[in-house]
């Protein structure tokens, strides 16, 4: 029989687990609640769940806020100061930034890889691309190196090695189609080598073909999307930011009928209206599919300068459901 201490531990993890999985449904209200009861048991885990669940919300400051409690509680828990450092990154605050990774660097079991890439990201963002690519080549983890690629490819660009930035990015791709763990970077590679592309000159058809296909592989890709967008590139004086929630009802003859009876999925667009909204989700669905889908409804629509291109700017996985039979 276990110890009073050891079942308190296992329930404060699984209260833990419990809030990490709110945040994955993007229940953000509920994860906050899971922190403020894993603050009161001095769990190191509350304070980035709290944090995540606010930048879920929009709020940085919030988030910034909370992981500031928790290296005050924990100051030798580099996972919160590496998220600090990331928020105040994200918020341009660039001295703190660096300051909170050389506090994480301090911390004892400290992934530094990790630690070391978060800093070539700072230094990218404050236009030290030399310093940037200088501080990747001590990133020796494996499983960090399609992230390195991806920011050696990107600060490349930026010194104007272009040819290079060509050739890693293509050489990535090539290497690396298959890896569904690391979509989320090969999307962003596959978006940036478009950009390059683009910036050259290339066919935009050929271009357009080219990022289709990433999406296959990062259906989620915001960059990809921006992609999408710039080789479109329509514009209109009065456009909104519209997120819709949207249905597809299978017909019985669908091929998909058998297992399912539909699904649901979430597109954000910038557009004139909300039924031009749906025309630019219906281009990224299968053809045979994108007549089906509908609105539902319309979430938030938000005034967006003229200056954005119109077109997807994000979508969700589907969630499909069985029918009732």
């Amino acid at each position: 029989m276990g110890s009073p201490n050891d079942e308190t531990q296992q329930q404060t993890e699984a209260l833990a687990n419990q809030g990490y999985e709110f945040l994955d449904e993007e229940e953000y209200e509920k994860a906050l609640e899971v922190a403020r009861k894993l603050e009161e048991l001095h769990y190191t885990a509350a304070f980035e769940i709290a944090a995540l669940a606010h930048d879920g919300m929009g709020n940085l400051d919030e988030a910034v806020r909370a992981l500031h409690r928790g290296v005050d509680v924990a100051p030798d828990c580099w996972p919160n100061w590496q998220l600090l450092g990331n928020y105040l990154s994200d918020l341009e605050r660039y001295e703190e930034a660096e300051a909170s990774y050389e506090q994480a660097l301090q911390c004892k079991k400290v992934w530094e890889p990790s630690i070391r890439l978060n800093q070539a990201i700072l230094a990218g963002r404050r236009d030290q691309y030399e310093k940037a690519l200088e501080l990747l080549e001590h990133v020796d983890s494996p499983e960090l190196a399609l992230r390195v690629a991806e920011h050696q490819i990107v600060n490349l660009n930026h010194l104007g090695r272009t040819d290079e930035a060509l050739t890693q990015a293509t050489q990535v791709l090539a290497e690396n189609r298959d890896n569904e763990e690391q979509r989320e970077s090969l999307g962003r590679i596959a978006a940036t080598l478009g950009q390059i592309r683009r910036a050259a000159g290339d066919d935009k058809e050929e271009l357009r073909a080219f990022a289709l296909t990433w999406l296959e592989v990062d259906p989620i890709s915001e960059s990809l999307f921006e992609l999408l967008r710039d080789l479109d590139g329509l514009f209109a004086d009065a456009v909104q930011y519209y997120w819709l929630f949207l249905h597809a009802e299978l017909p019985a003859d669908h091929p998909l009928a058998a297992d399912v009876a539909g699904y649901f999925v979430s597109y954000g667009v910038i557009a004139e209206s909300a039924q031009e909204a749906l025309e630019f989700a219906r281009r990224l669905e299968e053809d045979d599919l994108a007549p089906l889908l509908e609105i539902e409804e319309i979430q938030q629509t938000l005034e967006v300068e003229p200056s954005e291109p119109k077109g997807v700017c994000r979508r969700t996985g589907r969630s499909f459901y069985e029918s009732e039979e």
